[in-house]
């Protein structure tokens, strides 16, 4: 199993999550997944990392969720890290899970518990048992951000008493990370969710890395970015969010929802294909369209 230190430097600078692609009719499109896997090595990401959202988890079925693992692992051959996610399982499920990962290859799982938790001492027991099986990472989104005291309890209970947890990963900012980072930064990797503007502002507060959808997309973005923070250049790095990182999220969210927007933008650039399931939506010919020229106009085209 990895070290903690190997963790953090495999989760520190921009890192990628997998946006699982899949074909028109509705297949995983292995393909674009082996391609995706490879373009993000090459383009410099340390980890590849299976999620429940971005990889859409929820709508493959538990032998899917397995061949997509066994092939993540397969394509990336021990050149960069591999983060499996789960289906939010209840404990003896997650343990099968964590079992069955390891034994694929994975090197950590974001193990996340059921909604309806309600005693720190059941997300201690929940992580423990886990992490006897393959190193955890935490994810924030199953907490609430008005709960903080509860919060920071449980927190502090995994972090004393679980060993095998080893990074955090954050999708809730805010007032939660500027309270939770400091107390796990010391012993847990940290990364934030989502965008570069999530990583500086949680960087003051203990943060190693961040899923970036531009070490996908156009790596020079991420180099620059990466350049500006190593440097400490933080206003050279707030103008790559500013001119980059908010202008494409804003594009893409200006059509229904993230991922649909997020799938066509992967098509725009020819890494795979805009599908996803139905009755989940897809964005039209005339959408893509219109995305493409959004994209032209901020220059990442």
């Amino acid at each position: 199993m990895m070290t903690p230190e190997e963790v953090r430097h495999h989760l520190t600078g921009p890192v990628t999550s997998i946006f699982m692609p899949f074909t028109r009719e509705g297949e995983i499109d292995e393909r674009s997944l082996r391609g995706m896997i490879d373009r993000d090595i090459d383009n410099g990401s340390r980890s590849i990392i299976l999620t429940a959202g971005d990889s859409m988890f929820n709508i493959l079925t538990d032998d899917e969720a397995d061949r997509v693992t066994r092939i993540t692992v397969e394509q990336t051959a021990g050149r960069a890290m591999v983060v499996a996610a789960d289906k939010s399982w209840w404990l003896d499920r997650e343990i099968q899970w964590a079992r069955r990962v390891r034994e694929i290859g994975a090197d950590m799982l974001m193990a996340r518990p059921p909604g309806g938790v309600v005693e720190p001492e059941a997300y201690v027991q929940y992580y423990r048992e886990v992490a006897r099986h393959i190193p955890v990472m935490v994810v924030t989104n199953v907490f609430k951000r008005d709960e903080m005291d509860f919060n920071r309890r449980t927190i502090e209970m995994v972090r004393d008493q679980v060993d095998g947890v080893m990074a955090m990963k954050d999708d809730l900012i805010g007032e939660f990370i500027t309270q939770i980072a400091p107390l796990v930064h010391d012993e847990w990797a940290v990364m934030s969710g989502g965008q570069m503007k999530n990583h500086l502002f949680t960087l003051p507060y203990g943060c190693d890395g961040f899923m970036d959808v531009f070490r996908m997309l156009n790596p020079d973005i991420s180099d620059r970015y990466w350049a500006a923070i190593e440097a400490e250049d933080l206003d050279r790095a707030q103008e790559i969010v500013d001119t980059y990182d908010q202008p494409f999220f804003k594009a893409v969210l200006s059509f229904p929802g993230f991922r649909p927007g997020m799938h066509a933008a992967l098509e725009i650039y020819g890494i795979a294909q805009r599908w996803h399931r139905k009755p989940l939506y897809s964005l039209t010919d005339e959408q893509v369209a219109e995305l493409r020229g959004m994209l032209e106009e901020i220059g990442l085209v």
